[in-house]
């Protein structure tokens, strides 16, 4: 498939991966970083490949990464 399937349900630590990374898998990403779970709420660009977070029990903490997203190139702009 020349598709990427993106989600934000389940949260990411459900899925093996620290809560502040996002989850890869085959032609998958999961974005939900558990804000829900007082863990981190992130915003992903997908067509630059940058997350940005910032915990939901430290305000204070931001963060921002560039990711190697596979596929984010096949993605419309």
């Amino acid at each position: 498939m020349d598709k990427m399937i993106v989600f934000g349900h389940p949260s990411t630590f459900r899925l093996g991966v620290p809560p502040e990374e996002l989850w890869y898998g085959e032609g998958k990403l999961g974005i939900d970083t558990g804000a829900g779970h007082g863990y981190y709420l992130s915003l992903v660009n997908l067509t630059s490949g940058i997350q940005w977070s910032i915990s939901v029990t430290r305000p204070e903490n931001i963060a921002c990464r560039k990711l190697k997203i596979t596929g984010a190139s096949r993605l419309p702009k």
